[in-house]
């Protein structure tokens, strides 16, 4: 199972890289923007994608969007992560398309928990 995770945040990434490959049976692919995470979405076809919401350039609502509208990417579940707070982000993620939202700081559990009913 290949897991795509797509943070801007450096000691995030590396958090949630450890989180998953701690886990054992998943393959990590990671992209540190936007447009690094829909050319490796298209590339690497991942089984379940981690995305911030929160980047520079183009924003995690925007890439799950258009993720969601793509016949060939469609279909890969999403998991929207972010430090902020407040219902319209929630009701956003929804818009967009995500299959889950996970606010930070993120329990390990719960990041396993949701990758692992995504993917079955």
């Amino acid at each position: 199972m290949k897991v795509l995770i797509v943070e801007d945040n450096q000691t995030n990434m590396d958090l949630f890289v450890r989180i998953i490959n701690g886990k054992g049976g998943y393959d990590v692919v990671t992209a540190p923007d936007g447009q690094t995470a829909l050319d490796l979405a298209r590339q690497e076809a991942p089984d379940v994608i981690v995305l911030d919401i929160s980047m520079p350039g183009i924003s995690g609502f925007e890439v799950c969007n258009t993720l969601k509208t793509d016949e060939q990417t469609g279909d890969i579940p999403i998991i929207l992560l972010t430090a902020l707070s407040g219902a319209e982000y929630l009701k956003e993620s929804q818009q967009v398309g995500a299959d889950a939202f996970l606010s930070k700081p993120v329990k390990a559990q719960d990041l396993l928990d949701q990758i692992s009913t995504l993917i079955q």
